[in-house]
């Protein structure tokens, strides 16, 4: 039987959305900073000098990695951190938008579900900011049904992950304004490092993210925030 396990926000509890939506945290914190975007970071040499590919992107002071466990290996071979990554073993999903003009009214903003492809339905239109219509839906599957999908066809899948979505919930639109699937490779950390961060202080880099403490928005942030806490007292104080 398909249940959901309970609403993810609580109306006792206090729940912090960005508005308008959840990259404008990093915008904030970025305005008038020198930020470059769409560039895949490669390498890092000895020396804290970039490479995009072969492409140089400049020489830096200290060089952090908020990527996952992976791609930071990828970033840090060069130096002795790069021990820390070979352990770590990620887990992969689907995660799928819909927006839709068709109204709709559900019974809760955010939800974990079992028995069921999907393990998360959220309702980004009912966060703070959003107007309505359009519906925003964000869908993930669980992880063992990456492995069961290896056959079947990208609509195959958003074809599968819409049927369940009538079903728990009775949404249904076939055409919808909007839809997309992604499949994010890095989802969730199997077993965390249990580490607050990675810091190599001789070699001036340093590297946080969920995948280190956790795996959600929470570990994320609190391994950046005890990470720049310890920037902070060593450079600026």
């Amino acid at each position: 039987e398909k249940r959901i396990t309970g609403n993810i926000f609580p109306e006792q509890d206090k729940i912090y959305v960005a508005v308008p939506g959840m990259n404008q945290i990093a915008k904030h914190l970025l305005f008038r900073s020198d930020f470059i975007n769409k560039t895949k970071v490669s390498s890092v040499s000895r020396g804290l000098e970039l490479f995009s590919e072969e492409v140089p992107l400049g020489k830096f002071d200290l060089v952090i990695s908020t990527a996952p466990s992976v791609q930071s290996g990828d970033i840090f071979s060069k130096f002795p951190i790069a021990r820390y990554f070979s352990s770590i073993k990620m887990k992969a999903h689907f995660a799928a938008l819909i927006i839709s003009d068709k109204d709709h009214e559900f019974d809760f903003d955010g939800a974990n579900l079992t028995n069921s492809i999907l393990n998360w339905i959220g309702i980004n239109s009912n966060k703070p900011g959003k107007s309505k219509p359009p519906v925003s839906i964000v869908l993930h599957t669980n992880f063992e049904y990456v492995a069961h999908s290896k056959s079947l066809s990208r609509e195959d899948i958003l074809n599968e992950m819409l049927t369940e979505l009538k079903s728990v919930t009775g949404f249904e639109d076939n055409k919808p304004r909007y839809l997309d699937l992604h499949r994010w490779f890095y989802g969730r950390t199997l077993k965390p490092l249990g580490e607050d961060y990675i810091w190599d202080e001789e070699h001036n880099i340093a590297v946080c993210g969920d995948w280190l403490l956790g795996d959600n928005i929470e570990a994320a942030w609190t391994s950046a925030d005890r990470l720049a806490d310890q920037i902070i007292n060593k450079y600026y104080k």
